[in-house]
């Protein structure tokens, strides 16, 4: 990885993009941002960024073409992709999606806040947690990650 650092966003939803861009802008307008509206363009875009990989990328389940669940699959059977860390982030909260999420090789899982004060908390979280460690198994107790 290059000493710049960016994230994937992949969200069918163009406000949930807007607000996640605008507030990585404020946490830290060094980090760029790389978004796509469904799962086979996030999953395009990953094959012809290889190999300056994203830092993180964040996806949504519920999108049209190829949902949060396939790209998951793809970018964990990839030698080229496996590596990358992966955050679902999602307005579904329920167990079986939890767990489909963690087994299917997610590092972290987070609910989309209702508000922007707090996916700005989240984020700051999320930015600062050691992105080499994110690859470290984790458990299913530390997978969601809350303010």
């Amino acid at each position: 990885m290059s000493d710049k650092k960016y994230i994937m966003l992949a969200d069918d939803d163009l406000d949930d993009r807007m607000l996640f861009e605008e507030a990585l802008n404020e946490i830290n307008n060094t980090i760029k941002v790389l978004l796509s509206i469904d799962g086979v363009q996030l999953m395009e875009t990953l094959h012809e960024i290889t190999p300056l990989k994203p830092n993180i990328v964040f996806l949504d389940i519920n999108m049209p073409k190829k949902n949060g669940f396939e790209c998951l699959e793809q970018i964990r059977l990839s030698p080229a992709l496996k590596d990358i860390p992966v955050i679902i982030y999602s307005t579904c909260s329920h167990m079986d999606t939890i767990h489909k999420a963690f087994k299917g090789g997610a590092n972290y899982f987070i609910r989309k806040p209702d508000n922007f004060a707090s996916l700005k908390n989240l984020l700051k979280k999320v930015l600062s947690m050691n992105f080499e460690l994110m690859h470290t198994k984790i458990t299913l107790d530390t997978f969601v990650i809350t303010l």
